[in-house]
This record gives C-alpha cells, structure tokens and sequence, in this order.
C-alpha cells in the first residue's frame, strides 16, 4: 500500500469516526483544520485508524504529529514493521 493509498483509508477512518462526510486528503492538512477536531475526536479517530489498518500506533510518536501526511508516513512504517 502506498502512501496515497494510506491516505485515503486514513481520512475516510477520520471521517467515520468523526461523522464528516468528507476529510480533505492533502499531506499538508492539519487535524486542526478538520471539522470538529478536539480531545475526544483525537480518540475516536486514533481508534478508528487502528482498527481500519488492524494496527497499533504508537502513541509516543502520535504527539509530534502536525498532518495527515506525517500521519499517512507513520502508518506507512508501522504496517512495513509488520
């Protein structure tokens, strides 16, 4: 899966879990930027994202993160991490 794959599947996670009908999937967009972001929309998303990739995403590296591109890189690695 590349990652303009991971970044659809991300922003449609997003979207679910967020009730949106739509997530703009630029790399430059922020979580901020994204309609009704806060704390419990962080968690749902993050949970949504897991279960969409059947992943774990470490949250020590969740913090640092500014965009869905750097969000799409991390999945990247954790499903190349296998």
């Amino acid at each position: 899966m590349n990652r303009e794959e991971i970044l659809t599947m991300a922003c449609s996670a997003i979207g679910e879990a967020l009730h949106l009908q739509r997530v703009e999937e630029k790399r430059e967009t922020t979580f901020l930027e994204i309609e009704g972001w806060d704390s419990l929309s962080y968690t749902l998303a993050i949970l949504s994202l897991e279960k969409a990739f059947q992943i774990r995403l470490p949250m020590e590296r969740l913090y640092g993160l500014e965009n869905l591109g750097q969000l799409a890189d991390l999945i990247q690695e954790v499903l190349s991490q296998g």
